[in-house]
């Protein structure tokens, strides 16, 4: 009965950090692909220079495979909703 109840417990603790995973992947490759956008629209030389930072930030990430830590620096970078 203990083993079936480790084994459960062991399932899902292992399942729930796999679905982090995943949306944290996602999260980052569509904040990429934002800043990116955002990039294109030519924003002023203030706000270009951040965007760029970020950009550049979030793609070391990507190429480390750093999926959680890219999402935190996409979360960072969004402006604060008024």
């Amino acid at each position: 009965m203990r083993h079936r109840i480790l084994f459960a417990a062991v399932t899902a603790l292992l399942l729930s950090g796999g679905l982090a995973h995943a949306d944290d992947k996602s999260t980052c490759i569509a904040g990429v692909q934002a800043l990116k956008a955002a990039i294109a629209k030519k924003p002023p030389q203030a706000e270009l220079d951040r965007l760029k930072q970020t950009l550049s930030s979030a793609e070391q990430e990507v190429l480390e495979g750093d999926w959680d830590e890219c999402a935190d620096i996409i979360k960072k970078a969004r402006p604060a909703k008024r």
